[in-house]
């Protein structure tokens, strides 16, 4: 019976011819029987071929569990940062693109905050130690929400910084359990995550590109604020030691996943014009802010 059930219209028909007829008979002929047992081998055939169809489909179902735990494993930080972006890469999920390069050119601006440093820290600048005062001495200069410039053969003016430095952010919890060193607000009147801008993490002096693990950090943290931002398209975060920069557009593919698109790397005067540029820049229409304009809300 389960046989029968398994054939196609076509053997059902012809079965059924034979069985008859074979009823209506003292016996079956030599060729009915040979027809008979044709039909089985047929039916065999078709129930082979049917398993090797099923086994293929067992082993792309399986690849696809191994490709989708692979997934999990990445966005549950079961790698190591350098793992991460190692996988980002592979992925495709990680690339450089010459289109956010040039919409960062595009956001520099020419003039240079007055008063602020131009010896700027070396490879050898420790993080805690140099780095980060001198990075944090740079921005000091933007926390009121406005700076005073000069430009190039003109006279000092004042211009009005829309997204906030918050000097202490590396200090304190403000992605969840994440402390980004650098942490942006949007204006002076808002605080909480939900407010975040942009952010940035400051390394050590050295040369040429920043290393996988650097990266991973910055990737790790982006993506938790993204969460935390959830209809928040993209945002623009950046790896610097003060000398260095390089920059990540972090683009959310779905709910919960994400890729990055990155620059080359940006030196000294360059890399802190694309961010004063970013700075002064409307966060919404530069950065990917999404504001939540809800009364009483900070």
């Amino acid at each position: 019976e389960e046989m029968y059930d398994d054939m196609d219209v076509e053997l059902k028909f012809k079965w059924n011819e034979l069985f008859e007829k074979s009823k209506s008979t003292a016996g079956a002929s030599n060729e009915d029987l040979n027809l008979l047992k044709q039909s089985h081998k047929e039916l065999e055939v078709k129930q082979q071929n049917l398993e090797v169809k099923q086994q293929m489909l067992a082993v792309e179902q399986h690849n696809l569990a191994q490709e989708q735990k692979k997934r999990l494993s990445f966005v549950s930080n079961t790698r190591t940062r350098a793992e991460t972006i190692q996988f980002l890469e592979e992925s495709g999920l990680l690339s450089f693109s010459k289109k956010f390069e040039e919409d960062l050119e595009d956001a520099s601006v020419e003039w240079w905050p007055q008063g602020a440093e131009v010896n700027f820290p070396n490879e050898e600048w420790k993080e805690t130690e140099r780095c980060q005062p001198f990075v944090s001495g740079m921005l000091k200069h933007f926390v009121s929400g406005k700076v005073s410039v000069k430009e190039p053969k003109k006279k000092v003016k004042q211009v009005k910084v829309k997204s906030i430095p918050d000097l202490s952010a590396f200090k304190k919890f403000t992605v969840g359990i994440k402390s980004p060193d650098l942490v942006f607000y949007d204006g002076l009147d808002k605080r909480g995550s939900s407010a975040i801008t942009m952010i940035g993490e400051v390394k050590g002096g050295g040369s040429g590109d920043f290393s996988a693990s650097e990266k991973g950090q910055l990737v790790d943290v982006t993506q938790r604020l993204m969460k935390q931002q959830p209809f928040r398209q993209s945002m623009i975060v950046f790896l610097t030691d003060g000398r260095r920069f390089e920059y990540f557009r972090c683009l959310r593919r779905e709910a919960n996943n994400f890729r990055f698109h990155h620059s080359a790397i940006f030196l000294r005067d360059v890399g802190w014009r694309i961010l004063f540029g970013l700075l002064q820049a409307d966060p919404a229409e530069t950065l990917g802010y999404e504001r939540i304009d809800v009364p009483g809300f900070v």
